[in-house]
């Protein structure tokens, strides 16, 4: 994500399969779904990458 300035403790990475993927929550359902149940499938099979902001702690 170049471009983007992120606070010194935070990083991205791509989605891994022990992400808790179910306390993601965006306020929107459809959103919330496709990350809980096919952005983990998706990044596997090559289809899409998905980035989370994680902190260096």
């Amino acid at each position: 994500m170049s471009g983007v300035k992120l606070p010194q403790e935070f990083r991205w990475e791509c989605l891994r399969q022990d992400h808790p993927r179910w306390q993601f929550s965006s306020g929107q359902p459809e959103v919330d779904e496709w990350l809980q149940a096919k952005a983990w499938q998706h990044q596997k099979k090559h289809l899409s990458v998905t980035k989370a902001l994680a902190t260096l702690a």
